[in-house]
């Protein structure tokens, strides 16, 4: 039986350490994404031998050909990608209207929205190639409700629901 794969972006850090760490134990061969090659030697070390030859990358994923070529490297050295895990994002201090900076809404929008997309729109074809695979969108609840603690800025990541459905229509699956 051929091993399963799973490329893990955000994998650095919260959610997407905790996933890498499931997948891990579940036999998955892993690729691990953040934008810090050191974070991610620290969580392969600590997934123990389960991950010890996983695939580490580097990368900006608000970047398009950065994300592209990412992508690219796993697919060559792991021919497929059963699972895609988008787990990167981030938030900022000064998140009410009044005192959100626009530089800190483009980036907080460009890692919490733009990261996904992209990774989602490169692997997405090389699994309808291969016929499918799995795409879990981590989101938010926080979004839902406007709070000053939350902030605006973190509401659209509440909304990838939307998207998901989208993505799962054009594809002809089940919604989340």
């Amino acid at each position: 039986m051929t091993q399963k794969t799973a490329l893990v972006v955000g994998a650095s850090g919260g959610l997407g350490r905790a996933i890498a760490s499931m997948l891990a134990e579940e036999g998955y061969a892993l690729a691990l994404v953040g934008r810090d090659i050191e974070k991610l030697q620290i969580v392969r070390s600590e997934l123990g031998a389960a991950a010890q030859g996983a695939l580490l990358l580097s990368c900006d994923l608000t970047d398009r050909a950065q994300a592209q070529a990412m992508v690219e490297q796993v697919l060559a050295q792991m021919s497929f990608i059963d699972v895609l895990i988008c787990a990167a994002g981030l938030n900022v201090r000064q998140r009410s209207l009044r005192s959100l900076d626009p530089a800190d809404w483009d980036r907080v929008i460009a890692a919490n929205l733009t990261t996904a997309f992209n990774a989602i729109h490169f692997t997405l074809p090389s699994m309808r190639t291969r016929g499918g695979g799995l795409i879990v969108q981590i989101s938010s609840l926080a979004g839902l409700r406007a709070n000053t603690i939350t902030g605006a800025a973190y509401s659209p990541r509440a909304r990838w629901e939307s998207v998901s459905a989208a993505r799962s229509a054009d594809e002809g699956s089940a919604p989340p």
